[in-house]
């Protein structure tokens, strides 16, 4: 799909993000977010997770454990290039994200954390029931994009509609996820849209309260929905993700010249 292919920003520096899209999406959702850290000194590198920006048939063939990998990999290249890596994700990306950090929780290179719109429960009681319903409902439609600026909706790039059957590998990632949270001890930014009809906001408060982090806060968007990324408050979350990075990056740093374990602040 033009538009979907992964993409990096390079810059002379020590401090690098890893990028990651959400489930049906692709890496343009965090183009703009990766321009603005480019211009304050901060590399990137957002893959395009197996699946992904092809065709929605593409996404029955690939598991959570695909994904992880994905991301495993790409974080491993960011990590060749900088001292200190953030790990950003929007949606599905950002549940990704959580789990990298509590896998890497004693490495110092991984200086904090930033889920966006994440989710580690889904309420849609139907999805008790997916193994009946992906053989009577084939297809699931997004229908509009959970965008509230209707200006942005032509220019995300993504899937329109999946294989109902496909959203199981979420349900086993979140719930992979939701345990794992305790193990997060970097500091982490979590972000979430009030008006998200995608995830549940209580995932945010859940993700707050189970994560292992001393160092973390919870900002709340009050003018955007799922996709916030490309939404009106866009430019307020990339200026608090800039921030968050650069206040902490300094600190990740020392850590990292010093083989330091512990991470939270």
């Amino acid at each position: 799909m033009a538009g979907a292919e992964p993409f990096r920003f390079d810059v002379d520096g020590e401090v690098g993000a890893l990028l990651l899209h959400g489930f049906s999406g692709s890496p343009f959702e965090l183009r703009a977010l990766a321009e603005i850290l480019a211009a304050r000194g901060v590399g990137s590198v957002a893959p395009l997770l197996r699946g992904h920006g092809t065709h929605p048939e593409d996404l029955l063939r690939c598991s959570y454990h695909d994904w992880l990998a994905d991301a495993e990999m790409a974080l491993e290249d960011v990590q060749r290039r900088y001292r200190v890596v953030f790990l950003v994700g929007l949606s599905m990306g950002g549940t990704l994200a959580l789990l990298l950090a509590a896998r890497h929780a004693t490495d110092a290179p991984v200086g904090g954390v930033v889920p966006i719109c994440a989710p580690i429960r889904l309420h849609d009681w139907r999805l008790g029931y997916i193994g009946f319903l992906k053989h009577v409902v084939r297809w699931r439609a997004w229908g509009a994009p959970d965008i509230k600026d209707v200006n942005a909706w032509d220019r995300i790039v993504g899937y329109r509609r999946f294989r109902t059957a496909s959203i199981a590998q979420v349900i086993a990632l979140v719930d992979v996820v939701r345990e794992a949270l305790p193990h997060v001890r970097q500091p982490a930014l979590v972000v979430q849209a009030r008006a998200d009809h995608v995830v549940c906001p209580s995932n945010a408060e859940a993700i707050l309260g189970k994560i292992g982090s001393r160092d973390k806060r919870l900002l709340w968007l009050e003018n955007s929905y799922h996709v916030a990324t490309v939404d009106h408050d866009a430019p307020l979350l990339n200026a608090a993700i800039s921030e968050f990075i650069a206040a902490r990056a300094v600190r990740a740093t020392t850590l990292a010249e010093s083989g330091g374990m512990e991470q939270a602040v």
